[in-house]
């Protein structure tokens, strides 16, 4: 079944009108928002913690970069080249931070389709994170092009399945991500838990 159109942002519904739909070609996509501190693993900005300790750590870094150009470390070439590279590093996790973080879109479409699970971001967003994972892969040399974690998932990768009842929720668990979705309305939770199980069986 072909992907819908990325702007979609109605929920599907592909229900016949005699009988009920095949769970594994069963396709239901929904608009909504990620968690305020949702965690790293599930694309998130990190929890509250995360981002206290980041910003510590910034605050640390730029008195560091600020001693190495007076006269405290200014004798010591080392400690001035240190102090530098430091205030580099740090401004690099801070881009990266606020990207990912204050300044990242919360609103989101997720889809649960016939071949994958996604999150599907804005178009905007997408730039933005693949901005993201460019600086991040400059500055550690790597193009491993996961500082914002991948939210197209195909069934056969999804290592683990939780279901939460109380809140509306099916938590997709991979070996690196996880994608979180939530559901909010009876009706449509126990929809897609329908079609999760039947392409997951029981991976728990």
């Amino acid at each position: 079944m072909a992907m819908t159109d990325r702007t979609q942002t109605a929920e599907t519904d592909q229900s016949a009108a005699t009988g009920a739909v095949d769970p594994k070609q069963d396709e239901l996509s929904w608009q909504g928002r990620l968690e305020l501190f949702a965690p790293l693993r599930e694309g998130g900005p990190g929890r509250a913690m995360t981002h206290i300790a980041i910003i510590a750590i910034s605050v640390a870094g730029i008195i560091w970069a600020v001693l190495a150009d007076q006269s405290i470390l200014a004798d010591n070439p080392l400690a001035y080249v240190a102090g530098i590279g430091g205030f580099g590093a740090i401004l690099t996790t801070l881009i990266i931070f606020l990207l990912r973080g204050p300044f990242r879109s919360r609103k989101v479409v997720f889809v649960l389709a016939p071949d994958h699970a996604e999150i599907r971001k804005r178009t905007a967003q997408e730039k933005v994170d693949a901005a993201v994972n460019l600086i991040a892969d400059l500055a550690t040399g790597t193009m491993a092009g996961q500082a914002v974690p991948q939210s197209f998932v195909p069934w056969a990768d999804v290592t683990r399945v939780r279901y939460l009842p109380e809140a509306h929720q099916i938590l997709l668990k991979l070996r690196e991500i996880n994608l979180r979705f939530h559901c909010h309305e009876a009706d449509r939770y126990a929809r897609a838990k329908a079609i999760v199980g039947a392409h997951t069986g029981n991976r728990r």
